[in-house]
C-alpha cells in the first residue's frame, strides 16, 4: 500500500507543478495516466524541452523520486560521468561529463541540460540530433559521412570540428 501512495502523491505533486506552468491537457492526461515512476520517465522523455524549460524534472526532484538504474534504463543521468557509445536516446541532467559516440550507422538524440558538459563524436555514416539547453556545454567532433543536427536554445556550443564529407545543420531555437 505504501507504494501507491508513494506514486499517487509522487503524480499529484507533479501535476500541481505543471498545471502551474502551463501543461497542456493532452500531456497532464498522460501523467494522470502514469501507473509506476517508469512511466512517468517515458512521459518525460517526449517532453524534455519543455520539462527544462519549465523545470518540471528538477535535479532535486529527480534525485528524490527516481534511482540510477531506473534513470539509466532510459538513458538518462544525473550528476554522473557518462561513457556512450550508440546510445539511441540520451539525456543528461545536472552536472554530468559525458564522452558520447555515435558511430557505424548509429542514430542517436542527445539532450544535454543542466550544467552538464559532452564531447561528442559523430562518425561512420551515423546521424545525431543534439538539444543544447540551459548552461551546458558541448563539444563536437564530425567526420567520415555523418549528419549532425544541433538545436541550440541555451547552453555553449564550445568547438565544432568537421571535416569536409560530414553534414552539419545549426539551429538557434532562442524562444
Amino acid at each position: 500500500m505504501g507504494v501507491i501512495c508513494n506514486m499517487k502523491k509522487l503524480i499529484n505533486n507533479l501535476i500541481e507543478k505543471a498545471k502551474r506552468a502551463g501543461i497542456c491537457s493532452e500531456w497532464l492526461s498522460k501523467i494522470q495516466l502514469a501507473a509506476s515512476k517508469d512511466d512517468l520517465l517515458k512521459v518525460y522523455l517526449t517532453g524534455v524541452i519543455w520539462c527544462s524549460k519549465n523545470n518540471l524534472f528538477s535535479s532535486e526532484f529527480v534525485h528524490q523520486n527516481f534511482s540510477p538504474e531506473l534513470l539509466q534504463k532510459h538513458g538518462i543521468y544525473i550528476d554522473d560521468n557518462v561513457l556512450s557509445n550508440n546510445a539511441r536516446k540520451i539525456v543528461l541532467l545536472g552536472n554530468c561529463k559525458a564522452a558520447i559516440d555515435v558511430t557505424n550507422f548509429g542514430v542517436s538524440e542527445i539532450y544535454i541540460t543542466g550544467n552538464s558538459e559532452a564531447e561528442i563524436e559523430v562518425s561512420g555514416h551515423a546521424f545525431c540530433m543534439i538539444r543544447i539547453l540551459e548552461n551546458a556545454k558541448v563539444k563536437l567532433q564530425m567526420k567520415d559521412v555523418s549528419t549532425t543536427v544541433v538545436l541550440w536554445y541555451s547552453g555553449k556550443l564550445l568547438e565544432i570540428e568537421k571535416d569536409d564529407t560530414a553534414k552539419y545543420r545549426y539551429i538557434a531555437k532562442k524562444e
